[in-house]
């Protein structure tokens, strides 16, 4: 978990990710026109998965990548 302590002001702070997209099969760079029409779903914060810590993320960024 991440504390913001700043000035006697105390916060949670959370690192997220939504469910994003695969747009690219991994011997191709994808287009600028292929990211603009999966814009919603890479800037969806849906159904969100927090991470404590972000080393955490490559665990959910390791099997979209293989």
């Amino acid at each position: 978990m991440i504390i913001n302590a700043t000035l006697g002001y105390f916060s949670r702070t959370a690192v997220m990710t939504g469910p994003g997209a695969v747009l690219s099969d991994g011997k191709k760079i994808p287009t600028p026109e292929e990211v603009m029409e999966s814009w919603s779903k890479i800037t969806s914060l849906e159904n969100p998965k927090y991470f404590g810590m972000l080393p955490e993320m490559f665990g959910v960024l390791a099997p979209v990548l293989q």
